[in-house]
């Protein structure tokens, strides 16, 4: 098959879209709102700019309306935590609406504790958190000018790596048993790995 993606005529009974770039890790944001811890989950997010030298950044669609967005606006900065399979059903319970004056790590039981450089708690389960500073906002505009998305830019300035996973010098992240997004309601979990030499 094939479709117009202005047009977005599938003729499918639900949107392909968010079936085809995959899978995506989710980036599970810390926030601060005055003393209200904010968290909540995001799969359309990744790494972008150099890969194997500093500066280091981040991106994450967010709508428009969420307390993370807000909350990463007033205080200019946020926390990515990674999710593995035993951290699901929490991750989930924190994606739920909240008022903006409740915590997510309270709501879902998360335990936490305090960032290296940046105000937002991390998760303290979460092999891997990227302790952030906010670089740039971009608006997502549909097709009647309206912004129902940003594009969030952030600086990474503090890596944190639980030991446990790092073995002979090398991070093993398939030990991390960490959680992916796939289409619609689907995850999948990353377990396995396989090696390519590279081609010269």
């Amino acid at each position: 098959m094939n479709y117009s993606a202005f047009k977005d005529n599938h003729g499918l009974p639900k949107n392909p879209w968010n079936a085809l770039v995959i899978p995506r890790p989710i980036a599970w944001i810390s926030t601060l709102h005055k003393d209200i811890h904010n968290l909540a989950p995001f799969s359309y997010f990744q790494t972008i700019g150099g890969c194997f030298e500093p500066p280091y950044y981040v991106s994450v669609t967010i709508g428009k309306g969420k307390d993370t967005l807000q909350n990463i606006k007033e205080t200019q900065e946020f926390v990515v935590n990674f999710v593995t399979y035993k951290m699901r059903n929490k991750m989930n319970l924190s994606g739920k609406s909240f008022s903006r004056s409740d915590s997510e790590f309270n709501e879902s039981e998360v335990e936490k504790t305090s960032s290296f450089v940046v105000k937002p708690w991390r998760v303290i389960e979460s092999p891997i958190s990227l302790e952030c500073e906010l670089y740039q906002i971009i608006p997502l505009p549909d097709d009647n000018n309206d912004i129902p998305f940003y594009s969030v830019i952030g600086r990474v300035g503090h890596v944190y790596i639980n030991d446990n996973f790092i073995e002979n010098g090398i991070v093993d992240t398939v030990k991390m048993n960490l959680i992916a997004r796939l289409g619609y309601n689907e995850y999948t979990t990353i377990n396995s790995s396989w090696r390519m030499d590279k081609c010269l």
